[in-house]
């Protein structure tokens, strides 16, 4: 009994760290009993408890509580923590007041967590359909074990990079190691590493270090007899190497269409989105069509983006009206700066971004009409457009808002009316523009159907990157920011709405848009199904635990005596990836009695609130003690392990973490289980 300690009673996570202090023990690795829902659970979820014991007064026995407010386990009787803990009865575990009794409380099975009158109240969520299956059979094993998976110890060393200045997206590489100070966990010849991340260009450099025979960008030591599987296919010249999940190959996108008719087009983006205006527009086509020229201008390295919010935008803006110069047919470009800056905690950033868009879409645009251009604007999801996020914090990651679509013709002087549509309906648009037959895979229509073109034009189509439509009040920067330019095309009148998120873009259904999938169905002029939805789809109808590809690598490990190791994504719901995926992938260890498996974890910082890294590592461990299996040996930010911009030198210090154990040593260890007892 701690209360006495803190003297006062509140959820103020200060109060239950000092008491596990005092107790000599990290919160991780305490099991917290309280008496109310709402203070006690929420509170000490934020502490970082490692698991949440209720108790409830007896007016609250029936409560039924929110999501939030949810412990891992309900309780009537203190006696009954001898059923969790029975390690801890004076007389030992074989010698309990009631050894009759299983966690599940066999004389109250409603009250068991997953209770039978509250289904809705069951772990498997609903927005999480996948897992019910899986935490079916992890339910058969132990509810709770102590922490013994490494997750918890790689929490405490985030914790010390966060008090160092670090953050979540920008994490230096930190690397288990035993009492002796040796790397746990290393990646080495004859091992079995599945890269548990989708889509594709951020993977890229990664699986090069790991994959590419006379790789030069920097100094590796080689591995010989590794067996590396990818997710997806993040790029064609990994063709040979085992995808899990290979592709639908995706034709008569734009550009080949555009290609087809003789024409000349030109992509131009930073290096930030530059694959987005080439590989993914061309619906995973890494070559250029014949006549498509391709423009990449460097983002800026070696600063952090919200101290340079116009990015390469200059830069941008003068190879586009330089294009316009050139006569090119198609000019596709993307300005970056929205879905970038978006990304970031920084009000000042944001409206700076706001502003630079806004001048550099009025200089080519008014360019482009000079020139006689079709002019066509949108953007391929939403997030800038909001910048707080109810409980008060920064908003920082993707919205579900639907975004503009923007038509000009210098030719006519009345507004050119669109209507409203979907992110594929863009493509049929540009074709309708350029005078061409949109083919027959393309299932969009015109967003601009009453409208003559006058036969063929050459057309500027600008994408502006999380630039969706927001609610235009005090938390849309978009809004708040002196943009005339892009005030005065609003004004023009005759704009309209498109659908940028979940089912219109191939996403499950709620989620919200990604550069990615606005892309390829900008580029495809149809809905095309995102990874998320297929990779979920194999996680719901039990085909990722069977699928081929997956099993042949762990059963050969398995079989030569060799390690699994897995590359993984701390989030739930980044664009990414899922931590879910290497869970799925221990179970599948678990079921076929592979013990060896190393988790090599990577930090979002982008879909992930930030700060969030220790809480994802705390329920990280109690889900791994579900399973059973599995160890955590290192830590990395993405914007390091997952970098884009060809800055190998990130690149290496992620690959050296995996393969050399290089990085900021951590000890891993398997403490027992603590209680506290507070308020």
């Amino acid at each position: 009994m701690l209360s006495s300690v803190c003297g006062r009673r509140k959820p103020d996570p200060a109060i239950y760290h000092e008491a596990a202090r005092r107790a000599g023990v990290a919160p991780e690795r305490c099991a917290y009993v309280g008496d109310n829902f709402a203070r006690d659970v929420e509170g000490t979820r934020n502490a970082g408890f490692g698991m949440v014991i209720i108790m409830p007064d007896e007016d609250d026995r029936d409560v039924i509580p929110p999501e939030a407010q949810r412990p891992d386990r309900i309780i009537h009787s203190l006696s009954e923590l001898l059923t969790i803990f029975p390690d801890r009865h004076p007389a030992g575990p074989e010698q309990s007041e009631h050894p009759e009794r299983s966690p599940a409380r066999a004389e109250h099975p409603e009250r068991s967590p997953a209770r039978a009158e509250h289904p809705e109240r069951s772990p498997a969520r609903a927005e999480h359909p996948e897992r019910s299956a899986a935490q079916s059979k992890d339910a058969q094993r132990p509810l709770y074990s102590p922490p013994t998976h490494g997750a918890t110890a790689l929490a405490e060393a985030v914790r010390a990079a966060y008090a160092g200045g670090q953050t979540d997206y920008s994490l230096e590489p930190l690397v288990a190691v035993d009492e002796t100070g040796a790397a746990l966990g290393r990646i080495e010849d004859g091992d079995a590493v599945v890269f548990c991340c989708r889509r594709g260009e951020r993977e890229i450099q990664l699986t090069e270090a790991f994959t590419e025979p006379g790789f030069s960008r920097f100094a590796r030591r080689e591995l010989r007899d590794l067996t590396f599987v990818i997710l997806t296919l993040y790029h064609e010249k990994f063709h040979s190497l085992p995808v899990a999940f290979a592709p639908s190959q995706i034709g008569d996108t734009l550009g080949e269409v555009v290609s087809r008719a003789g024409l000349r087009q030109l992509r131009v983006a930073e290096s930030e989105k530059y694959a987005h205006v080439t590989f993914f527009l061309n619906g995973g086509n890494s070559q250029p069509f014949a006549g498509e020229s391709d423009a990449r201008i460097p983002s800026p390295t070696g600063v952090a983006y919200e101290q340079v919010p116009e990015l390469s935008l200059a830069d941008v803006a003068e190879t586009v009206t330089r294009g316009i110069g050139e006569g090119y047919d198609l000019i596709v470009t993307n300005f970056a700066n929205g879905d970038v800056i978006g990304h970031t905690a920084s009000r000042a950033a944001k409206l700076a971004c706001a502003e630079v868009v806004s001048r550099r879409l009025g200089e080519v645009v008014e360019a482009a009409l000079a020139a006689d251009y079709a002019v066509l604007i949108t953007a391929d999801h939403g997030n800038l457009e909001e910048m707080t996020l109810p409980d008060g914090g920064p908003h920082v990651s993707h919205t579900t808002n639907p975004v503009s679509f923007i038509a000009l013709d210098g030719r006519s002087a009345a507004p050119v009316r669109a209507v409203d549509g979907r992110l594929a309906d863009v493509a049929p648009t540009v074709l309708h523009a350029l005078g061409l037959p949109a083919p027959a895979a393309m299932e969009g229509r015109s967003l601009t159907p009453d409208h003559a073109w006058g036969g063929s034009r050459p057309v500027l189509l600008v994408i502006l990157d999380g630039w969706g439509l927001g609610p235009r009040g005090e938390d849309d920067p978009i809004h708040l920011a002196s943009t005339p330019a892009w005030d005065a095309l609003l004004a023009r009148g005759g704009w309209s709405h498109l659908a940028a998120s979940a089912e219109a873009v191939g996403l499950q259904a709620g989620k919200a848009g990604n550069s990615e999938a606005g892309h390829m169905n900008i580029g495809a002029g149809r809905v095309v199904p995102q990874d998320d939805v297929r990779l979920d789809a194999a996680m719901q109808d039990g085909s990722f635990a069977t699928n081929p590809v997956l099993l042949n690598a762990l059963l050969d490990v398995q079989r030569r005596g060799r390690r699994l190791h897995l590359i993984g994504l701390l989030t739930e719901r980044s664009s990414h990836g899922s931590i879910d995926y290497p869970l799925a992938l221990l179970r599948m260890a678990a079921d076929h009695g592979l013990a060896d498996v190393c988790l090599h974890l990577i930090f979002d910082g982008r879909s992930t609130e930030p700060g969030s890294a220790p809480a994802l590592l705390a329920d990280l461990e109690r889900r791994m003690a579900g399973i059973g299996a599995g160890k955590v040996v290192s830590g990395v930010g993405r914007g390091i392990a997952l970098d884009r911009n060809g800055n190998y030198a990130k690149t290496r210090r992620a690959y050296e973490a995996m393969v050399d154990g290089a990085g900021t040593p951590y000890h891993w260890r398997a403490p027992a289980a603590a209680t506290a007892r507070i308020g």
